[in-house]
Order: structure tokens, then sequence, then C-alpha cells
């Protein structure tokens, strides 16, 4: 069997876990997904610390996250 570059391709998620921080400096900081060929985000989002809306910038990326079915619990009775 031949070996071609098809077969030596890694798939790349679509979408990346990056971590977001306020930028009002209380060091509060969250994680949100983001598409990878996006500019990175800017977002208003209320700061728990400050208790105000501040602005939360993109900080580092975490991880690639692949596309992953949540399988729902069983419940048991």
């Amino acid at each position: 069997m031949f070996l071609t570059a098809v077969n030596l391709a890694k798939a790349k998620s679509k979408r990346l876990l990056v971590e977001m921080a306020s930028a009002a400096g209380t060091g509060y900081s969250f994680t949100a997904k983001r598409n990878r060929l996006k500019e990175k985000l800017v977002m208003r989002k209320l700061d728990p610390v400050e208790k105000k809306d501040s602005i939360a910038l993109n900080r580092d990326r975490v991880i690639a996250v692949l596309n992953i079915v949540e399988i729902p619990l069983l419940r048991i009775k």
C-alpha cells in the first residue's frame, strides 16, 4: 500500500478554546470558544469582582476543540 499526502494529513478543529481576561485588572478570567480563522475575541461581560460590565480580551489559546458530541447520562429509576 502506498502512502499519500491524504493519508498523512492531520485533522484540525475549526474552533479554539481561548482564555479571556478582564481588562479591569481584577484578575478575573474565563474560557470561551472562537473560530480558528476569526480575529481575536473582545467581549463585554460582567466582572463579578468589580460587579460591573467590563471588556474581556482574548489572552491565550487553551486547546483546540474537536467537534465532540455530548452523550446525555441515562437516568436509572
